[in-house]
């Protein structure tokens, strides 16, 4: 979120002055409503979001852990099964 907040804070500014140079120029007067023509090379200095890549390798340490928790939850079950499997095996004498 913060990131999000910079692009915002930057797109802000970004248009801001953008705005005074057409004023300055004479091709915006918000009062008589915007003439200002933007083409596409205008369109293309906006700033673009990039998103942070850090949040990849957390993900590939959550898998992990989860990988093992799972297995060893695998091996308590077979444990288990295999203690229930010898008792059933036993004999009882009476």
């Amino acid at each position: 979120m913060s990131a999000v907040e910079q692009h915002h804070q930057k797109l802000q500014h970004f248009f801001k002055t953008d705005i005074v140079k057409a004023s300055q120029a004479g091709d915006f007067s918000p009062c008589n409503g915007c003439n200002a023509k933007p083409t596409l090379t205008d369109l293309a200095t906006i700033l673009q979001f990039n998103m942070p890549t850090s949040t990849i390798p957390l993900a590939i340490w959550s898998l992990a852990l989860l990988f093992l928790i799972s297995f060893g939850l695998a091996i308590i079950t077979k444990r288990r099964v295999t203690q229930i499997g010898l008792a059933d095996a036993q004999q009882v004498v009476v």
